[in-house]
C-alpha cells in the first residue's frame, strides 16, 4: 500500500507541473466504514471446516437448550484508499480505484453446563467455547465509470458503477474452551486457524455529492454497497494450546493443514504427511456504508 501511495503521488505531482495540464484527471483519497451485508450464519463455518456444530450463540444444559442465529461478513469495518480518473466530458469518466479494508471480527458464545446429583457425590461440569471469525485486509481494486451531474456548479452529484478485484484475502477462525468439573482443575485449550488464498470478483456501487471548494478541490461525500464472495484455498492451524502448551508437535500435516477444491477425494489408506482434502467454502465480504473523500481535479474546470 505504501508503495502504491507513492507511485500515485508521483503521477499527481508529475501531471500538476506538466506544461499541458490534462483537464480531466483528478485523484483522490477516501475512507469510510462498512456494516454487513449478504451475511452467513457463523455456524455455517464451523460445520464446513469440521468444528463443532455449537458454534452459534446459546447454552445447554440437562434440561433445555438456547441457540441464538450469529451472522457476519468479512467485509465490514474500516476501509480505506485512494483513485484516479479521467473525466472524458463533463458528465461521463473513467477510475480506477484501490483500497484496503481493515479488519473486523465477529464472536460467539456456547455454554454446555451438566449436573449429576447420583450417585454421590454431586458431580457438575461446565465447557464454554468462544468462537472469533475476524476478517483480515485484502487489497481491492475497482475498475468503472464515473457519471456525474450538475456542470460546473458548486454541488456535483455523482455516481461509479464498476467492479471489484480483490486480492490476497484472509481470515482467522479461533475456538477457545474453557472447561471444568466439580474436583477437577480448569483446563484450557486454544485453536487458532488462518484462511488464506484466492480472489474475489464483485460488483461496486455508490451514489455521492461532490462539493467544489475550490476550482481543483472538493469534498465528497457517497453511500456505496459492495457485492463479494469469497472462497479460499487452504486453512492451517496456526496455534493450538492445552493449558498454554503447545500441542502443534504432536499433530500431523493431515491434522493441521486442509486444502479446499471443487472437488475432494478421501482415501481409505491414511496420509498424515499430506494436508486434508475438502470441497470449497465459502464466505461473505459483501457490505454497504458511507465514505466521504478530498479530490483534487488537475486542471480545475
Amino acid at each position: 500500500m505504501k508503495k502504491l501511495i507513492i507511485i500515485c503521488s508521483m503521477a499527481f505531482f508529475a501531471f500538476h507541473y506538466s506544461p499541458t495540464k490534462a483537464q480531466g484527471l483528478y485523484f483522490g483519497i477516501e475512507g469510510g466504514y462498512g456494516l454487513p451485508s449478504g451475511v452467513q450464519d457463523i455456524q455455517s463455518w464451523g460445520m464446513q471446516n469440521g468444528t463443532s456444530t455449537q458454534t452459534n450463540n446459546g447454552t445447554n444444559n440437562s434440561s433445555s437448550r438456547t441457540d441464538n442465529s450469529q451472522s457476519f461478513s468479512l467485509g465490514s469495518g474500516a476501509t480505506i484508499g485512494i483513485y484516479g480518473g479521467y473525466m472524458v466530458t463533463k458528465n461521463i469518466g473513467f477510475q480506477l480505484g484501490i483500497g484496503d479494508k481493515l479488519s473486523s471480527s465477529t464472536t460467539s458464545t456456547f455454554t454446555n453446563t451438566s449436573s449429576d446429583v447420583s450417585p454421590l457425590p454431586a458431580n457438575s461440569s461446565t465447557s464454554t467455547d468462544n468462537y472469533t471469525l475476524t476478517g483480515g485486509s485484502s487489497l481491492q481494486i475497482t475498475p468503472a465509470i464515473r457519471l456525474c451531474a450538475g456542470g460546473d456548479g458548486k454541488l456535483q452529484p455523482y455516481s461509479v458503477i464498476g467492479l471489484i478485484i480483490g486480492t490476497s484475502p484472509t481470515a482467522t477462525w479461533e475456538d477457545k474452551n474453557t472447561s471444568s468439573s466439580t474436583g477437577n482443575p480448569t483446563n484450557i485449550t486454544d485453536e487458532v486457524q488462518t484462511i488464506s488464498g484466492g480472489m474475489m470478483l464483485g460488483f461496486h456501487g455508490s451514489i455521492g455529492l461532490l462539493y467544489k471548494v475550490t476550482d481543483q478541490i472538493g469534498i465528497s461525500a457517497e453511500i456505496f454497497e459492495d457485492v463479494m464472495n469469497w472462497s479460499p484455498s487452504k486453512s492451517v492451524i496456526t496455534t493450538y494450546t492445552d493449558n498454554g502448551v503447545s500441542q502443534l508437535s504432536n499433530m500431523t500435516t493431515s491434522q493441521i493443514e486442509t486444502d479446499y477444491g471443487s472437488s475432494a477425494t478421501t482415501s481409505s489408506t491414511s496420509s498424515p504427511g499430506s494436508p486434508t482434502q475438502s470441497t470449497n467454502v465459502h464466505f461473505p465480504w459483501s457490505s454497504y456504508g458511507f465514505r466521504i473523500s478530498v479530490q483534487y481535479s488537475l486542471g480545475g474546470k
